[in-house]
């Protein structure tokens, strides 16, 4: 089910997998394996053309967990100049305390909310749901419904159904490779 998804992210080079074992020629993209904060915070803006080449931030970091070169060797300053590309354009916000927690699992509510912010960061915001309730776990007076329904009205998130039949989002779970190249495209169909 995310197989187009995977392509269309391959194709724009914001995602990739990984050849096992190397040298093989076979490469795996591993969708159900989870993304962290930082991953997606790459994939973002690079997927809404606001990456730059050069290292855009060189006073202190914004993030107490996200340092200059803190990255490897091929790539020395990921996730630094990421996080903090994606945090000036207001994609990604950290916690209280100050810090990113950049190799976190991003949760399905967190990846929403970052979709979200990066439409609207590009000048392109999602418009907001109008009907009734379709989630059985996201209710109109809960406050995850607005953005949750607005990705689901843009067609970017469709939730599951549960044994009982009904449509939940669930909205604290991991968000998956997979489910993260489906949002990612459908917001970038969308907007590109």
């Amino acid at each position: 089910i995310f197989a187009s998804f995977i392509f269309d992210l391959a194709q724009r080079g914001i995602a990739s997998g990984s050849e096992k074992p190397a040298g093989s020629n076979l490469w795996y993209f591993r969708p159900e394996e989870p993304v962290t904060r930082a991953q997606f915070a790459k994939m973002v803006v690079e997927g809404v053309g606001l990456h730059t080449p050069e290292v855009d931030v060189t006073a202190p970091p914004t993030y107490r967990d996200v340092k200059p070169f803190m990255g490897g060797p091929g790539d020395p300053v990921y996730p630094f100049d990421y996080v903090e590309e994606a945090s000036a354009a207001g994609i990604v916000r950290g916690y209280a305390d100050g810090l990113f927690a950049p190799w976190a699992p991003i949760t399905r509510i967190q990846l929403v909310r970052m979709i979200l912010r990066a439409a609207e960061a590009v000048g392109q915001p999602l418009m907001p749901y109008v009907g009734p309730p379709v989630f059985a776990d996201i209710t109109p007076a809960g406050p995850l419904y607005g953005d949750v329904m607005a990705a689901y009205a843009a067609g970017i998130t469709g939730g599951s159904r549960g044994s009982d039949g009904r449509l939940y989002f669930r909205p604290w779970e991991e968000a998956t490779r997979g489910q993260v190249a489906k949002m990612l495209a459908q917001l970038l169909r969308d907007i590109t």
